[in-house]
């Protein structure tokens, strides 16, 4: 077979992430590149997230590459891929799940904090909100590493970052896990996605390492995601369980806060219930 290419975006944590998968394909003796891109969002890092009308900011250039025949695969942080793909694009893998828990990056306790907190996202902003009551937020864009320099710098007084992120770089940072009551997840949080050409013979390489956990975890919570019609910017937090096969749903608009738990399957009438209160 020839060298299987793999898109990635080009900063230390989304390489991380391709080597990841690579070194899965490596192990099983095939040849791998990683080829790397520099997407919309890496461009555009003047605007809060929430605010950038196209979706996909940081997955549609690499997805396409896939479609074109230039790579292969591409590999993306599950959390940024839209609920709808570009046609002939499918997810073949959801790699083992990291912690899903978002961060507190801040040398003041989370308890006592004063000042200007750094993130562009609104589900983090607005549950804060909710639960805190913390109102100066100002948005922070750019990788991992720009934004903890940003922090030490001193231009921010706290930032928020996914625990998977540090942890998958090794980072050691001051600050705190942010609890799940506090900040519900992203939903796919702490999961890496792998896409492919929907039915080509690499959607079903990737798919024997695919771990039967992850992917009902991932699936139920991107089909809650696809049915309420919400996008990966919206103030919403969902995380399935496996184990239980329970998924728990939660809205803020920053002062009131809807939380919601399905048994099993998703229905129609979950679907209502939670519509008729976000």
């Amino acid at each position: 077979m020839e060298k299987i290419r793999i898109a990635t975006r080009d900063s230390k944590l989304a390489i991380y992430q391709a080597e990841r998968f690579a070194n899965l394909l490596i192990k099983s003796g095939y040849d791998v590149e990683l080829m790397k891109v520099k997407t919309l969002g890496d461009h555009d890092k003047g605007k809060p997230l929430y605010e950038l009308k196209q979706v996909g900011i940081f997955t549609s250039e690499l997805n396409r590459m896939v479609i074109d025949g230039k790579a292969h695969f591409a590999v993306h942080s599950a959390k940024d891929l839209p609920s709808q793909l570009e046609d002939g694009v499918e997810i073949s893998l959801y790699m083992d799940r990291d912690d899903y828990r978002d961060f507190f990056v801040s040398r003041i306790p989370m308890e006592k904090f004063k000042g200007v907190i750094g993130t562009s996202s609104k589900r983090r902003e607005l549950f804060l909100k909710q639960a805190l009551g913390f109102n100066d937020f100002k948005v922070i864009r750019g990788n991992l590493d720009t934004r903890l320099r940003k922090f030490q710098e001193g231009l921010f007084q706290a930032i928020i970052v996914a625990k998977a992120g540090l942890d998958r770089l090794g980072l050691s940072v001051p600050g705190e896990i942010i609890p799940e009551s506090l900040i519900p997840p992203a939903p796919n949080q702490g999961i890496i996605a792998v896409t492919s050409m929907s039915g080509s013979q690499f959607s079903e390489i990737a798919r024997k390492f695919q771990n039967e956990p992850v992917l009902w975890e991932a699936s139920h919570e991107r089909e809650l995601m696809s049915r309420l019609g919400l996008g990966c910017h919206s103030a919403v937090g969902i995380k399935s369980d496996y184990t239980t096969k329970i998924t728990k749903f939660s809205f803020t608009d920053g002062e009131r806060r809807f939380d919601y738990v399905i048994k099993g399957e998703i229905s129609d009438q979950d679907i209502k219930i939670i519509s008729d209160n976000i």
